[in-house]
C-alpha cells in the first residue's frame, strides 16, 4: 500500500446568519498539534458492491482513503463537516468549497481506526451545501 496522496482538509469554522442574506460559512484547514495541515493517504477508486451502493445513493464518483492515524484529523471527521483537496489542491473560492473543482471531495461514510495506527474512510465528490 502507497500513502502518496497528498490531501489537506477544511472544516467550518464558523457558521452564521446574516439578516437578508443566506447563513455564510468560513472554512479553515485542519492541523495537527504539531502544525501540519498536509497528510498522505493511499487513495484508490471503489469498485464491485461498494461502487454499486455508491451509485445507487446517486454518487458517481467515490473513493477510498487509508492513512496514518492522526487524531485532529481523527476527531473532525468524526465529528464535524469536512471537505478534503486532493493533492493539495486550493477548492476554496470565494470563500467557499469549490464545487467545480474536480479535487474537491467530502466525507461519505464514517471514519473506522485501528488501534491508533490507520484510518479507513471514504469520501465522495463535493456537491455543495
Amino acid at each position: 500500500m502507497r500513502i502518496d496522496t497528498p490531501l489537506e482538509f477544511y472544516i467550518v469554522d464558523q457558521d452564521e446568519y446574516v439578516a437578508g442574506d443566506f447563513n455564510r460559512t468560513s472554512w479553515k484547514k485542519i492541523a495537527e498539534d504539531n502544525g501540519a495541515t498536509t497528510y498522505y493517504a493511499n487513495w484508490s477508486g471503489t469498485y464491485g458492491t461498494v461502487q454499486a451502493a455508491a451509485m445507487t445513493a446517486g454518487i458517481t464518483e467515490s473513493v477510498n482513503v487509508r492513512m496514518p492515524f492522526a487524531p485532529n484529523l481523527y476527531d473532525a471527521l468524526a465529528h464535524r463537516r469536512v471537505v478534503v483537496a486532493k493533492n493539495g489542491a486550493d477548492i476554496i473560492k470565494d470563500g467557499q468549497p469549490d464545487r467545480l473543482n474536480p479535487n474537491c471531495y467530502e466525507l461519505y461514510s464514517g471514519v473506522s481506526e485501528t488501534q491508533n495506527r490507520m484510518m479507513n474512510f471514504m469520501l465522495k465528490r463535493y456537491e455543495g451545501k
